[in-house]
């Protein structure tokens, strides 16, 4: 008897953590992220998770979208990078509407989710009173090679860029993002996604008269996702704080 009171109370325990945390971590940590999900006319019901600082004020206020890695999908993309620096309280967000959009844990890619990610925006634009000159792309690893992408396609919509880890789309054009202030953050012993193509890039960028910064940390991939984002600086100039 006294053991199944024990094996309760470790079931308990172990829901309870579950309910505190709800990607699957044990850790005690607040969520602060709103969960709100899109459904167009066609494609799945997305998830995207949505954060505003209490002292954040009416506005008008910068947006920042942070686009998860690959490792991120079903639910987990508040578990690594900006998302997980904020819930984690290991930087200071300064007052802006801050988005993730998540990616099912199916086949579908970011490019996918495009009708999605332009409803999110423009559901945001509704809701607050958003700086549409001071919007922020942010992409992580598989959400960087995207971020590319839609960046240049759509550069007066995203006038900061700023990609971590990611590869850069083979024949992009550097002028495709002439208008925009972009920086490549990598890492040197990044062998998920090795640096050479961003590194390439940033240095076509700077040629083609782009306002680019290029980043490199002497870490791996986990190593540097967790540097960049945890450093008050990159945070304050990511929200246009700087």
């Amino acid at each position: 008897m006294q053991k199944k009171r024990w094996i309760a109370r470790l079931l308990a325990l172990a829901a309870a953590a579950t309910l505190l945390w709800p990607f699957g971590a044990t850790a005690a940590v607040k969520n602060k992220f709103e969960k709100r999900s899109v459904l167009l006319d066609t494609g799945p019901r997305i998830t995207y998770w949505v954060y505003v600082p209490e002292n954040a004020g009416d506005g008008p206020l910068p947006l920042v979208i942070f686009l998860h890695g690959s490792g991120e999908r079903r639910e987990r993309a508040l578990v690594s990078g900006l998302p997980q620096a904020i819930n984690e309280d290991l930087v200071v967000p300064p007052p802006a509407v801050y988005l993730v959009p998540q990616l099912p844990d199916t086949p579908i890619k970011w490019e996918h989710l495009e009708p999605h990610l332009m409803t999110m925006m423009e559901r945001l634009e509704s809701e607050y009173s958003i700086d549409e000159s001071k919007v922020t792309l942010v992409g992580f690893s598989l959400g960087g090679n995207y971020a590319w992408e839609i960046a240049a396609r759509f550069p007066d919509l995203f006038p900061r860029l700023a990609c971590v880890c990611s590869r850069v789309p083979e024949e992009m054009d550097p002028l495709s993002l002439l208008s925009c202030d972009v920086r490549v953050y990598v890492g040197e012993k990044d062998t998920n996604v090795p640096p050479d193509s961003a590194i390439a890039f940033a240095s076509a960028l700077h040629d083609a008269g782009v306002r680019v910064g290029l980043f490199p940390y002497d870490g791996s991939h986990s190593q540097t996702v967790k540097h960049v984002f945890e450093d008050q600086d990159v945070i304050n100039w990511l929200c246009w704080a700087e």
